[in-house]
Protein backbone atom coordinates (compact mmCIF):
# COMPACT_ATOMS: atom_id res chain seq x y z
CA UNK A 1 0.00 0.00 0.00
CA UNK A 2 1.40 3.40 -1.03
CA UNK A 3 0.71 7.08 -0.44
CA UNK A 4 0.38 9.23 -3.59
CA UNK A 5 0.51 13.01 -3.22
CA UNK A 6 -0.83 15.69 -5.57
CA UNK A 7 2.72 16.36 -6.77
CA UNK A 8 2.99 12.80 -8.12
CA UNK A 9 2.23 12.30 -11.81
CA UNK A 10 -0.12 9.40 -11.05
CA UNK A 11 -2.40 11.43 -8.74
CA UNK A 12 -4.88 12.99 -11.27
CA UNK A 13 -5.80 9.69 -12.93
CA UNK A 14 -6.10 7.84 -9.61
CA UNK A 15 -8.32 10.59 -8.15
CA UNK A 16 -10.53 10.56 -11.26
CA UNK A 17 -10.95 6.79 -10.92
CA UNK A 18 -11.82 7.15 -7.22
CA UNK A 19 -14.43 9.79 -8.08
CA UNK A 20 -15.93 7.64 -10.84
CA UNK A 21 -16.40 4.77 -8.35
CA UNK A 22 -17.96 6.95 -5.65
CA UNK A 23 -21.63 6.27 -4.90
CA UNK A 24 -22.48 9.92 -4.21
CA UNK A 25 -20.23 11.84 -6.63
CA UNK A 26 -20.71 15.16 -4.84
CA UNK A 27 -20.01 17.62 -7.68
CA UNK A 28 -17.24 19.70 -6.12
CA UNK A 29 -13.44 19.69 -6.25
CA UNK A 30 -13.27 18.65 -9.89
CA UNK A 31 -10.33 20.22 -11.77
CA UNK A 32 -12.65 22.91 -13.18
CA UNK A 33 -14.20 23.61 -9.79
CA UNK A 34 -10.73 23.98 -8.23
CA UNK A 35 -9.76 26.42 -11.00
CA UNK A 36 -12.97 28.36 -10.29
CA UNK A 37 -12.25 28.45 -6.55
CA UNK A 38 -8.72 29.75 -7.16
CA UNK A 39 -10.04 32.45 -9.45
CA UNK A 40 -12.83 33.35 -7.02
CA UNK A 41 -10.25 33.76 -4.24
CA UNK A 42 -7.55 35.22 -6.43
CA UNK A 43 -6.18 37.32 -3.55
CA UNK A 44 -5.17 34.10 -1.73
CA UNK A 45 -2.34 31.63 -2.24
CA UNK A 46 -3.02 27.88 -2.38
CA UNK A 47 -0.65 24.99 -1.76
CA UNK A 48 -2.16 21.72 -2.98
CA UNK A 49 -1.50 19.06 -0.31
CA UNK A 50 -4.00 16.48 -1.57
CA UNK A 51 -3.13 12.81 -1.30
CA UNK A 52 -4.55 9.32 -1.71
CA UNK A 53 -3.69 5.73 -0.91
CA UNK A 54 -3.36 3.02 -3.53
CA UNK A 55 -2.57 -0.66 -3.75
CA UNK A 56 -1.54 -2.51 -6.91
CA UNK A 57 -2.53 0.52 -9.00
CA UNK A 58 -6.03 0.82 -7.51
CA UNK A 59 -6.99 3.89 -5.43
CA UNK A 60 -8.42 3.19 -1.98
CA UNK A 61 -8.97 6.48 -0.13
CA UNK A 62 -8.33 10.07 -1.18
CA UNK A 63 -8.31 13.50 0.47
CA UNK A 64 -8.55 16.70 -1.60
CA UNK A 65 -7.28 19.70 0.32
CA UNK A 66 -5.04 22.75 0.13
CA UNK A 67 -3.38 25.16 2.51
CA UNK A 68 -4.82 28.57 1.76
CA UNK A 69 -3.00 31.71 2.83
CA UNK A 70 -5.26 34.76 3.04
CA UNK A 71 -3.96 38.27 2.24
CA UNK A 72 -3.74 39.06 5.97
CA UNK A 73 -1.54 36.02 6.59
CA UNK A 74 -4.19 33.73 8.07
CA UNK A 75 -3.98 30.11 7.00
CA UNK A 76 -6.82 27.70 6.31
CA UNK A 77 -6.77 24.00 5.45
CA UNK A 78 -9.75 23.42 3.19
CA UNK A 79 -10.86 22.16 -0.20
CA UNK A 80 -9.49 25.23 -1.98
CA UNK A 81 -11.94 27.40 -0.04
CA UNK A 82 -14.63 24.75 0.18
CA UNK A 83 -14.70 21.97 2.76
CA UNK A 84 -12.04 19.26 2.56
CA UNK A 85 -13.01 16.49 0.13
CA UNK A 86 -12.84 12.79 0.95
CA UNK A 87 -13.47 9.76 -1.27
CA UNK A 88 -13.31 6.04 -0.58
CA UNK A 89 -13.65 3.10 -2.94
CA UNK A 90 -16.78 1.03 -2.14
CA UNK A 91 -14.96 -2.32 -2.51
CA UNK A 92 -12.56 -2.02 0.45
CA UNK A 93 -12.19 -5.10 2.65
CA UNK A 94 -11.58 -4.66 6.38
CA UNK A 95 -7.76 -5.08 6.37
CA UNK A 96 -7.31 -2.66 3.46
CA UNK A 97 -9.70 -0.16 5.06
CA UNK A 98 -7.83 -0.23 8.35
CA UNK A 99 -4.42 0.11 6.72
CA UNK A 100 -5.51 2.86 4.36
CA UNK A 101 -7.31 4.79 7.12
CA UNK A 102 -4.16 4.69 9.22
CA UNK A 103 -2.12 6.19 6.36
CA UNK A 104 -4.75 8.92 5.81
CA UNK A 105 -4.74 9.90 9.49
CA UNK A 106 -0.94 9.92 9.62
CA UNK A 107 -0.59 12.13 6.55
CA UNK A 108 -3.31 14.51 7.72
CA UNK A 109 -1.64 14.78 11.13
CA UNK A 110 1.58 15.82 9.39
CA UNK A 111 -0.29 18.53 7.47
CA UNK A 112 -1.94 19.83 10.65
CA UNK A 113 1.41 19.85 12.49
CA UNK A 114 3.10 21.72 9.64
CA UNK A 115 0.35 24.37 9.67
CA UNK A 116 -0.40 24.66 13.37
CA UNK A 117 -1.63 28.25 13.09
CA UNK A 118 -4.26 27.30 10.50
CA UNK A 119 -7.87 26.25 10.86
CA UNK A 120 -9.32 23.24 9.04
CA UNK A 121 -12.91 22.67 7.94
CA UNK A 122 -14.59 19.43 6.86
CA UNK A 123 -18.21 18.37 6.40
CA UNK A 124 -19.00 14.69 6.88
CA UNK A 125 -21.37 13.42 4.20
CA UNK A 126 -21.06 9.77 5.18
CA UNK A 127 -23.30 8.01 7.74
CA UNK A 128 -20.16 6.86 9.57
CA UNK A 129 -17.07 8.88 10.43
CA UNK A 130 -14.37 8.98 7.78
CA UNK A 131 -10.66 8.89 8.70
CA UNK A 132 -10.65 12.67 8.12
CA UNK A 133 -13.38 13.22 10.73
CA UNK A 134 -11.64 10.87 13.15
CA UNK A 135 -8.33 12.67 12.78
CA UNK A 136 -9.77 16.17 13.18
CA UNK A 137 -11.92 15.20 16.16
CA UNK A 138 -9.09 13.29 17.85
CA UNK A 139 -6.90 16.36 17.33
CA UNK A 140 -9.32 18.67 19.12
CA UNK A 141 -11.77 19.58 16.35
CA UNK A 142 -15.32 20.58 17.25
CA UNK A 143 -18.37 19.14 15.49
CA UNK A 144 -21.56 21.08 14.83
CA UNK A 145 -24.74 19.74 13.24
CA UNK A 146 -25.63 21.14 9.82
CA UNK A 147 -28.81 20.40 7.89
CA UNK A 148 -29.49 20.24 4.17
CA UNK A 149 -32.58 19.53 2.06
CA UNK A 150 -32.08 16.76 -0.50
CA UNK A 151 -34.61 15.46 -3.03
CA UNK A 152 -34.60 11.85 -4.23
CA UNK A 153 -34.87 12.05 -8.01
CA UNK A 154 -35.34 8.31 -8.51
CA UNK A 155 -39.07 8.58 -7.80
CA UNK A 156 -41.55 9.35 -10.65
CA UNK A 157 -42.18 12.99 -11.59
CA UNK A 158 -45.79 12.63 -10.47
CA UNK A 159 -44.56 11.81 -6.95
CA UNK A 160 -42.21 14.81 -6.99
CA UNK A 161 -45.16 17.03 -7.94
CA UNK A 162 -47.36 15.56 -5.23
CA UNK A 163 -44.74 16.41 -2.60
CA UNK A 164 -44.59 20.11 -3.49
CA UNK A 165 -45.99 22.57 -0.97
CA UNK A 166 -49.62 23.16 -1.96
CA UNK A 167 -49.20 26.91 -2.35
CA UNK A 168 -46.37 26.35 -4.87
CA UNK A 169 -48.61 24.87 -7.54
CA UNK A 170 -50.25 28.19 -8.42
CA UNK A 171 -46.86 29.93 -8.25
CA UNK A 172 -45.37 27.41 -10.67
CA UNK A 173 -48.35 27.88 -12.98
CA UNK A 174 -47.72 31.64 -12.96
CA UNK A 175 -44.07 31.12 -13.84
CA UNK A 176 -44.79 28.65 -16.63
CA UNK A 177 -47.39 31.00 -18.11
CA UNK A 178 -45.51 34.29 -17.85
CA UNK A 179 -41.82 33.42 -18.19
CA UNK A 180 -40.02 32.19 -21.27
CA UNK A 181 -37.65 29.60 -19.81
CA UNK A 182 -34.36 28.51 -21.35
CA UNK A 183 -32.39 25.46 -20.22
CA UNK A 184 -28.79 25.79 -21.35
CA UNK A 185 -26.46 22.80 -21.20
CA UNK A 186 -23.44 21.54 -23.15
CA UNK A 187 -25.54 21.22 -26.30
CA UNK A 188 -26.72 24.81 -26.61
CA UNK A 189 -24.96 27.14 -24.15
CA UNK A 190 -23.38 30.30 -25.55
CA UNK A 191 -20.95 32.86 -24.23
CA UNK A 192 -23.61 35.50 -24.89
CA UNK A 193 -26.08 33.77 -22.57
CA UNK A 194 -23.51 33.56 -19.78
CA UNK A 195 -22.71 37.25 -20.27
CA UNK A 196 -26.43 38.03 -19.90
CA UNK A 197 -26.40 36.16 -16.58
CA UNK A 198 -23.25 37.97 -15.46
CA UNK A 199 -24.72 41.39 -16.24
CA UNK A 200 -27.93 40.51 -14.38
CA UNK A 201 -25.85 39.41 -11.37
CA UNK A 202 -23.90 42.69 -11.41
CA UNK A 203 -27.14 44.68 -11.62
CA UNK A 204 -28.76 42.80 -8.75
CA UNK A 205 -25.64 42.90 -6.53
CA UNK A 206 -25.02 46.56 -7.30
CA UNK A 207 -21.38 45.81 -8.14
CA UNK A 208 -19.14 43.22 -9.78
CA UNK A 209 -18.52 40.69 -7.01
CA UNK A 210 -16.09 38.44 -8.89
CA UNK A 211 -13.97 38.37 -12.03
CA UNK A 212 -15.18 37.69 -15.54
CA UNK A 213 -12.70 34.81 -15.63
CA UNK A 214 -14.71 33.05 -12.91
CA UNK A 215 -17.81 33.27 -15.11
CA UNK A 216 -15.79 31.93 -18.05
CA UNK A 217 -14.85 28.92 -15.92
CA UNK A 218 -18.52 28.32 -15.10
CA UNK A 219 -19.26 28.48 -18.82
CA UNK A 220 -16.61 25.81 -19.32
CA UNK A 221 -18.26 23.72 -16.57
CA UNK A 222 -21.46 23.74 -18.63
CA UNK A 223 -19.56 22.80 -21.78
CA UNK A 224 -17.91 19.92 -19.92
CA UNK A 225 -21.27 18.67 -18.55
CA UNK A 226 -20.55 19.74 -14.98
CA UNK A 227 -23.31 22.37 -14.81
CA UNK A 228 -26.37 23.79 -16.57
CA UNK A 229 -28.30 27.08 -16.44
CA UNK A 230 -31.96 28.00 -16.33
CA UNK A 231 -32.80 31.51 -17.60
CA UNK A 232 -36.19 33.21 -17.41
CA UNK A 233 -37.29 36.05 -19.69
CA UNK A 234 -40.25 38.32 -19.03
CA UNK A 235 -41.51 40.31 -22.02
CA UNK A 236 -38.23 39.66 -23.82
CA UNK A 237 -35.99 40.73 -20.93
CA UNK A 238 -33.88 38.45 -18.74
CA UNK A 239 -35.26 38.77 -15.19
CA UNK A 240 -34.05 35.62 -13.44
CA UNK A 241 -31.22 33.11 -13.89
CA UNK A 242 -29.59 30.30 -11.97
CA UNK A 243 -26.68 27.92 -12.42
CA UNK A 244 -26.76 24.35 -11.12
CA UNK A 245 -23.62 22.28 -10.62
CA UNK A 246 -23.86 18.54 -11.16
CA UNK A 247 -22.06 15.24 -11.52
CA UNK A 248 -23.61 12.20 -13.21
CA UNK A 249 -25.39 11.43 -9.89
CA UNK A 250 -25.77 14.63 -7.85
CA UNK A 251 -26.99 18.17 -8.52
CA UNK A 252 -27.17 21.23 -6.31
CA UNK A 253 -28.23 24.85 -6.40
CA UNK A 254 -25.24 27.00 -7.34
CA UNK A 255 -25.69 30.73 -7.98
CA UNK A 256 -28.77 32.74 -8.94
CA UNK A 257 -29.94 36.29 -9.56
CA UNK A 258 -33.36 37.90 -10.07
CA UNK A 259 -34.50 41.45 -10.73
CA UNK A 260 -35.06 43.11 -7.36
CA UNK A 261 -38.04 45.11 -8.55
CA UNK A 262 -39.81 41.81 -9.34
CA UNK A 263 -39.19 40.11 -5.98
CA UNK A 264 -42.94 40.02 -5.35
CA UNK A 265 -43.25 37.72 -8.38
CA UNK A 266 -42.56 33.97 -7.92
CA UNK A 267 -39.56 33.98 -10.25
CA UNK A 268 -37.43 31.54 -8.29
CA UNK A 269 -40.08 28.85 -7.94
CA UNK A 270 -40.35 27.90 -11.60
CA UNK A 271 -36.58 28.19 -12.13
CA UNK A 272 -35.79 25.78 -9.31
CA UNK A 273 -38.57 23.37 -10.28
CA UNK A 274 -37.34 23.38 -13.89
CA UNK A 275 -33.83 22.61 -12.66
CA UNK A 276 -35.06 19.72 -10.51
CA UNK A 277 -36.78 18.15 -13.52
CA UNK A 278 -33.72 18.77 -15.71
CA UNK A 279 -31.44 17.08 -13.16
CA UNK A 280 -33.79 14.09 -13.13
CA UNK A 281 -33.83 14.03 -16.94
CA UNK A 282 -30.04 13.83 -17.21
CA UNK A 283 -29.89 10.96 -14.74
CA UNK A 284 -29.00 12.57 -11.40
CA UNK A 285 -30.15 10.66 -8.33
CA UNK A 286 -30.10 13.52 -5.85
CA UNK A 287 -30.87 17.23 -5.92
CA UNK A 288 -29.72 19.39 -3.02
CA UNK A 289 -31.72 22.58 -2.69
CA UNK A 290 -29.55 23.88 0.14
CA UNK A 291 -29.05 24.47 3.83
CA UNK A 292 -31.93 24.15 6.28
CA UNK A 293 -31.99 26.52 9.26
CA UNK A 294 -34.04 26.49 12.46
CA UNK A 295 -35.05 29.43 14.73
CA UNK A 296 -32.63 28.70 17.60
CA UNK A 297 -29.88 27.05 15.61
CA UNK A 298 -26.27 27.91 16.46
CA UNK A 299 -24.67 30.46 18.73
CA UNK A 300 -26.15 33.25 16.58
CA UNK A 301 -29.71 32.33 15.51
CA UNK A 302 -30.54 32.86 11.83
CA UNK A 303 -32.24 36.05 10.68
CA UNK A 304 -35.87 36.09 9.48
CA UNK A 305 -34.56 36.49 5.90
CA UNK A 306 -32.36 33.40 6.24
CA UNK A 307 -35.27 31.42 7.69
CA UNK A 308 -37.49 32.51 4.79
CA UNK A 309 -34.91 31.29 2.26
CA UNK A 310 -34.65 28.01 4.14
CA UNK A 311 -38.43 27.66 4.09
CA UNK A 312 -38.55 28.39 0.36
CA UNK A 313 -36.17 25.51 -0.31
CA UNK A 314 -38.04 23.13 1.96
CA UNK A 315 -41.24 23.72 -0.02
CA UNK A 316 -39.85 21.59 -2.83
CA UNK A 317 -40.00 18.58 -0.47
CA UNK A 318 -37.25 16.03 -0.06
CA UNK A 319 -35.68 14.99 3.22
CA UNK A 320 -33.62 17.02 5.68
CA UNK A 321 -30.22 15.38 6.14
CA UNK A 322 -27.94 15.90 9.11
CA UNK A 323 -24.25 16.47 8.49
CA UNK A 324 -21.38 17.18 10.81
CA UNK A 325 -19.28 20.27 10.21
CA UNK A 326 -15.92 19.77 11.90
CA UNK A 327 -13.69 22.76 12.52
CA UNK A 328 -10.18 22.19 13.80
CA UNK A 329 -7.98 24.76 15.45
CA UNK A 330 -4.79 24.04 17.34
CA UNK A 331 -5.88 23.46 20.96
CA UNK A 332 -4.72 26.06 23.45
CA UNK A 333 -1.88 24.84 25.71
CA UNK A 334 -3.00 23.33 29.01
CA UNK A 335 -1.84 25.32 32.03
CA UNK A 336 -0.05 23.28 34.69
Amino acid sequence: MNLVRATDAAFPALWSRLYAEDALQYPLLTPLDISYQKEYAQDSKFEDVSFLTEENGAPLMGVRLAVREHPDGRKEISGFGRHIGYLETPTLDAPSRDGSAGMVREELQKILAANETATAVYIEHRPTLSPVSRCLLDSGGKATARFSQIINLLVPETQLRSQLRKSYKSLLNWGAKNLALRILDHTNVTAEAMEQFRQLHIEVAGRETRSKESWDLQLEMIRQQEAFMVLGDLEGQLVTAALFIHSPRYCFYGVSASKRELFEKPLGHIVLWTAILQAKKIGCRYFETGEQLFPQQGATPPTPKELNISGFKKGFAGETYTRLEIIWKKPAPTLA
